[in-house]
């Protein structure tokens, strides 16, 4: 844990008891006061000591938030390269199957019907959109389905694909 102030072993041992790190399931507002009020020391100091402890969490939290921005910006970025490399080998091969000399490695190809591409973000009715107004929150399920139905949907299209299997 990250500290910025030291915390009497009897706070800390608390801290610990407040949030299984397995679990995460934390005590109730009500155990925790409980749990606080049955802490015996001098007022002050115990208003002290849980200032800090706060402050030792808040900084805890902080530079968690910040590896996990870290993490998730190294997964983007992992994932781009997979997807580049992927339409590489797609277009080199020309949609040919592909198998390497050691048996190792080999490519085949998957083709998804009807699938929902996104022409103009901006002219999708809110109808299809879950919460914000972003292409990740969008239900391409219910735009699949009316266009399916007859409907037209701007901003959006029905189209074939093609995914690139390497094994």
């Amino acid at each position: 844990m990250y500290k910025l102030h030291e915390i009497p072993e009897a706070i800390e041992i608390l801290s610990n008891m407040m949030c299984d790190p397995e679990t995460g399931e934390i005590l109730t507002e009500e155990q925790t006061n409980e749990q606080l009020a049955a802490l015996e020391m001098e007022f002050d100091k115990k208003m002290e000591y849980l200032c800090k402890l706060a402050i030792n969490e808040g900084a805890e939290a902080e530079m968690l938030k910040k590896h996990k921005l870290e993490i998730e910006k190294r997964q983007k970025a992992a994932e781009n390269k997979v997807k580049r490399l992927k339409s590489y080998i797609k277009n080199a091969l020309q949609n040919n199957k592909f198998k390497s000399a050691d048996g190792l490695v080999s490519v085949s190809y998957r083709t998804t019907k009807d699938t929902v591409k996104i022409d103009d973000l901006a002219v999708i009715p809110l109808d299809y959109f879950k919460m914000q107004y972003t292409e990740s929150n969008i239900s391409k399920t219910a735009i699949k389905d009316a266009i399916k139905a007859g409907e037209t949907i701007p901003g959006a299209h029905l189209e074939d694909s093609v995914s690139v299997i390497i094994k």
